[in-house]
C-alpha cells in the first residue's frame, strides 16, 4: 500500500505543503534552506500515522490555532489528523467513505514493522548510521520487536551479586590464609575447672597423708619418753624397796602403756609406709598448658568454620555463574530467533554486524546502503520511508525503485536534484 496524496497545513515550520506522490518517482526530494519547512514535511507523515508517542506538544505552527494533516492511500483510504489547542482528532475512512471506529489501531497497523516492532516511520536510516553502537543496537531491537529489558535487568542484578560474592570469597580466603592451625591439638577444649577440682582432691589426700606421718613421729617420741621413764623407775626400785608395792603397780601400768604405744606405733608406721602420694605435678603441668591447648583448639574450630563458609560462598558463586550463563543464552536465543531485515544482519553485544563485520567498521557508503535496505525490508503495509539530511541520491533512488517504496527525503539546497522546493514553510512559487 502506498501514499498517493499528502496535505499539511500549519504543522511546525509549515504553512502549507501538498504532495501528489503519483506525479513523482519513488524518491521525492524536498529541498530548501534551513528553516524552510523540509523536516516539518517529513514529520507530517510521521504525525499522520504515528500515535501520541511521536507527536510533540508544540506541533502547531507558531501563532496558529489549528493545523491539519490529510493523506490518501492508493486503495482509497483517507486519513485526517487535526490539531488544535483543545487536542488532537483522528479520522480514518475507507474508500467508500465509512469511518473506522478505532482509527488509531488502523493507522498503527499500516506502519507497524513487518517484524512486529514499533512504527518504521520513526526509523531514519541516516540517523541510524550516526548513532553510537549501543543506541544502534537498541534501535534495531525496538524495530524488530525484541525486548530484552527483563533479561538485561536480571543479568545486571545477577552480575552485581556474583561480583559481591567473589569479593566476599576473596576476603574469606585471605582471612583463612592468615589463620594458625595446630595438628597436635585435641579436638575438644580442656576443662580448667575439672583440673582445679582434681588438684584440690589430690592436695587434700596429701594433707591427710602428712597428718598420718606426723602421728607416727609423735608416737615414736612418746615411745622414747616411756622407755626413759622405765629406766628411771628401775633405778628407783633398787633404792626404794619400801616403795616396791607401789612401784610394781606403776610399773605394770607403764608397761601396758608401752605395749599399747609400741603396737600403735608399728601399725601407724606400717600404714605410713604403704601410703602413696598423689601426682600433683602432672595436673599442674596440664593446667599450665591447658590455656595454650585450648587456644589451638579454638583456632582449629575457627579455621574449620571458615572453610565451610568458603565452600558455601564458592557454591553461591557457581550458582550465580550458571544463572548468568542461562540469561546470556536466553538473550542470545531471543535475538537469534528474530527475523532480521536483510541477510547477514545480526546483533552482537557491541554493535550491529553485517556478515560478521561491525557496522561502524563498514565504509560510509555501505553503512548508508545497509541502513536504507533495512528500512525498505522492514516496511509494513504502508511503503513509506522518511530520510532526514539525505545523500547518495542515485543509490537511494535505485533502492526505492527496486523495492517499489516511496522515500521522502529532505536535503539543504536548491539544486536540480530537488523535486519540491520549500521556502518560508510552503512550496516556492514557480515550483
Amino acid at each position: 500500500m502506498k501514499l498517493d496524496r499528502l496535505t499539511a497545513e500549519n504543522i511546525k515550520g509549515l504553512k502549507r505543503l501538498e504532495i501528489d506522490f503519483t506525479q513523482h518517482g519513488n524518491l521525492i526530494v524536498l529541498g530548501g534552506d534551513n528553516g524552510a519547512g523540509k523536516s516539518s514535511g517529513l514529520d507530517s507523515v510521521l504525525y499522520l500515522f504515528g500515535g501520541k508517542g511521536v507527536i510533540p506538544e508544540d506541533v502547531l505552527r507558531h501563532g496558529e490555532e489549528k493545523g491539519v494533516i490529510d493523506g490518501t492511500l492508493d486503495d482509497g483510504t483517507h486519513v485526517r489528523r487535526t490539531f488544535s489547542k483543545k487536542g488532537i482528532h483522528l479520522v480514518v475512512e475507507n474508500g467508500d467513505g465509512m469511518r473506522f471506529t478505532s482509527p488509531q489501531a488502523v493507522v498503527a497497523k499500516l506502519v507497524q514493522s513487518a517484524n512486529g516492532g514499533k512504527s518504521t516511520l520513526s526509523f531514519d536510516p541516516l540517523s541510524f548510521v550516526s548513532m553510537n553502537p549501543k543506541k544502534r543496537i537498541e534501535t534495531l531491537k525496538s524495530v524488530l520487536g525484541i525486548d530484552t529489558t527483563k533479561i538485561d535487568e536480571a543479568h545486571a542484578v545477577a552480575y552485581e551479586e556474583r561480583r559481591d560474592l567473589n569479593r566476599d570469597l576473596k576476603q574469606l580466603q585471605a582471612r583463612f590464609a592468615g589463620m594458625d592451625t595446630f595438628d597436635d591439638a585435641p579436638k575438644e577444649e580442656i576443662s580448667i575447672s575439672s583440673l582445679v577440682e582434681e588438684l584440690r582432691k589430690r592436695e587434700e589426700t596429701n594433707r591427710t597423708n602428712e597428718q598420718e606421718r606426723n602421728n607416727v613421729a609423735v608416737l615414736r617420741k612418746k615411745v622414747g619418753a616411756e622407755q626413759e621413764i622405765i629406766v628411771d623407775i628401775r633405778k628407783d626400785i633398787a633404792d626404794l624397796e619400801q616403795e616396791l608395792a607401789e612401784g610394781k603397780g606403776e610399773l605394770a601400768d607403764r608397761e601396758k602403756a608401752l605395749a599399747k604405744s609400741v603396737s600403735e606405733g608399728k601399725a601407724a608406721a606400717k600404714k605410713a609406709d604403704a601410703l602413696v602420694d598423689a601426682d600433683t605435678d602432672s595436673i599442674k603441668q596440664q593446667m599450665e598448658t591447658a590455656s595454650g591447648t585450648n587456644d589451638k583448639i579454638k583456632a582449629n574450630k575457627a579455621a574449620l568454620g571458615m572453610q565451610k563458609e568458603i565452600v558455601g560462598c564458592e557454591k553461591n558463586v557457581k550458582g550465580i555463574a550458571r544463572k548468568l550463563d542461562k540469561l546470556v543464552a536466553e538473550k542470545k536465543n531471543l535475538i537469534s530467533d528474530a527475523k532480521f531485515a536483510i541477510p547477514g544482519l545480526a546483533l552482537s553485544e557491541d554493535d550491529v554486524t553485517v556478515d560478521g563485520v561491525r557496522f561502524e567498521n563498514l565504509a560510509s557508503g555501505d553503512q548508508t546502503e545497509v541502513s536504507v535496505a533495512m528500512a525498505l525490508a522492514m516496511q509494513p503495509e504502508l511503503k513509506v520511508v522518511l530520510i532526514h539530511g539525505g545523500s547518495l541520491l542515485d543509490d537511494i533512488a535505485r533502492m526505492a525503485k527496486e523495492s517499489d517504496t516511496t522515500i521522502l527525503m529532505e536535503i539543504v539546497g536548491s539544486g536540480p536534484e530537488i523535486d519540491i522546493l520549500l521556502e518560508g514553510g510552503e512550496v516556492k512559487e514557480g515550483e
